[in-house]
């Protein structure tokens, strides 16, 4: 959808739309006033999403569910500030929400809107508030796990460290690509390790519930055994596993443990999928 006028959009924002707001009945359940304008956003009647939200606030005072919406409202819009505001609201209440969890979605969707809007240092701090409640990367030992890496390589980081952490998996990811690109590569290491740990632990714990006698070898052996189960191919995808370990190979090569680089981007190169990834892997082998 291409973003509307500001002016245009504030038009729209505010007419009213083919649900009144003297039509919605205040007695209904929330939940189901709720679920109207979800069904109104879906079916593009972005303004009547927004009286029936904007009603579930008036009703209850605080609802930070209806202000997540409200900020997707403003977001498929392209009212970025509007969405960041109506976000930032919606984690300020987060303890309030139905399903916890849902502060994890509140801060990727700040964190990507703050990036959308230039906010580098909002960006990474609402990573990092992710990552504050990550239990497992605050008690690791990282700069054992680093060393670990360095001296004996990735396998063996593999081998000694199985831990899983779906909610700030795609945060290290985000943010080791960040420091990457920023030009902090002993911080990209750090967060590409659990950014790829994760998802190997994860798709490791998954083949041994299916076949116990499985032991991981080495990332080639991994990863032949992985064809054996398909389902673990979108899970590679979603992770971006493959890209994890292109940013670990590449701030690696970049702090000189090159061996370990070729290593990775080997892995890639022979099991991903991604051709953009296998080029970036060629081109560095040129230089």
């Amino acid at each position: 959808m291409k973003y509307l006028p500001a002016v245009f959009c504030l038009f729209f924002l505010l007419t009213p739309s083919v649900f009144s707001q003297s039509e919605i009945d205040f007695d209904s359940p929330t939940w189901l006033m709720m679920n109207s304008g979800i069904d109104a956003y879906n079916q593009g009647d972005f303004g009547g999403a927004l009286q029936y939200f904007r009603a579930v606030l008036e009703k209850e005072g605080t609802y930070p569910e209806a202000d997540i919406w409200i900020g997707k409202v403003f977001e498929i819009d392209g009212e970025i500030q509007l969405a960041i505001k109506q976000y930032e609201k919606a984690l300020a209440n987060s303890s309030q929400l139905e399903i916890l969890e849902q502060k994890y979605q509140i801060l990727y969707e700040l964190a990507e809107l703050y990036k959308t809007a230039g906010n580098n240092l909002k960006y990474e701090e609402k990573l990092q508030q992710i990552l504050d409640d990550d239990e497992i990367y605050a008690s690791a030992d990282v700069q054992a796990l680093m060393r670990v890496l360095k001296e004996k390589g990735f396998d063996s980081v593999i081998q000694l460290y199985r831990y899983q952490n779906d909610f700030s998996q795609s945060a290290h990811f985000q943010l080791g690509e960040f420091y990457f690109r920023s030009g902090r590569y002993l911080q990209a290491i750090e967060h590409c390790i659990f950014a790829v740990m994760y998802p190997f632990s994860k798709s490791i714990s998954y083949i041994r519930d299916l076949d116990p006698v499985y032991a991981y070898e080495n990332g080639a052996e991994f990863f032949k055994a992985c064809r054996l189960y398909p389902e673990t191919v979108p899970y590679f995808s979603s992770s971006k596993l493959f890209e994890g370990m292109f940013f670990l190979g590449a701030s690696l090569y970049t702090a000189g443990e090159i061996g370990e680089a070729e290593y990775l981007w080997d892995l890639v190169s022979r099991f991903s999928q991604n051709n953009q990834l296998k080029e970036l892997i060629r081109s560095q082998s040129r230089n």
